[in-house]
């Protein structure tokens, strides 16, 4: 899978989850460069890892994501929000944000896997989960859906 995949972008790249998805990965030969806020956190979570410090507050239309796209194949989103924020800044992160990457992404081709929240898929009315299932079309066979794509990319 590595030879038809080159770079890949992981959002929440030090995060819980993220740094996971990073390390596996780069055990697969993948290309890997990270997004977050922390430049800091980043090198002590994943020392040598490639990073881009972003904002996803910062990246709320399809041209904001156009600079961090350039040369990438494929993005992973593993960032979510693990407390509380001020008032429209879960909106933001976890749906807006992610439908600017999806729109961007489709305009270039670039693939996208999306790391959701226990309970996300289309048929759900409530919350951010919902915005961003419905960001993004499922891939993959559909036993794989609405999970990760990798497999099937």
């Amino acid at each position: 899978m590595a030879e038809k995949i080159g770079r890949v972008l992981v959002l929440g790249a030090y995060g819980f989850i993220g740094a996971e998805v990073v390390r596996s990965l780069q055990t697969s030969g993948f290309a890997v460069t990270g997004l977050g806020r922390s430049a800091e956190q980043a090198a002590r979570v994943l020392p040598g890892v490639p990073f881009v410090a972003g904002n996803l507050l910062q990246l709320l239309q399809p041209e904001d994501w156009t600079l961090l796209l350039q040369g990438v194949d494929a993005v992973v989103n593993c960032a979510g929000v693990l407390q509380d924020m001020a008032p429209g800044e879960l909106e933001a992160v976890h749906h807006l944000a992610i439908a600017a990457l999806a729109a961007a992404c489709a305009d270039r081709g670039t693939k996208v896997v999306q790391v959701s929240a226990a309970g996300a898929g289309p048929g759900l009315q409530q919350s951010s989960c919902a915005a961003r299932a419905g960001a993004m079309r499922p891939c993959g066979p559909p036993e794989r859906r609405p999970g990760s794509c990798a497999p099937g990319w």
